[in-house]
């Protein structure tokens, strides 16, 4: 039972990061604008090409795990 709590109370926390950090902007989108960049290219014959500069720029770098945050994982994949 203990377990089935820990889980819920992870999965809440997930839920809720995720529906916070998605969270959508009202306005429309400047295509000059920095913030948005394209990561895909589309050529006119429909060849479809990813500009790799672009997506590396949107990516972040996430600091490793600690340890009880391994645990966590590992235990729920045990599960």
């Amino acid at each position: 039972m203990k377990k089935i709590g820990r889980n819920l109370l992870l999965s809440g926390l997930i839920v809720t990061s995720v529906t916070i950090t998605s969270a959508c902007e009202k306005g429309s989108v400047d295509p000059s604008d920095k913030q948005y960049v394209s990561i895909i290219e589309v050529a006119s014959d429909g060849t479809t090409t990813f500009n790799e500069i672009n997506l590396k720029s949107t990516m972040v770098e996430t600091p490793a795990l600690i340890e009880t945050e391994l645990a966590i994982l590992l235990q729920m994949k045990d599960e």
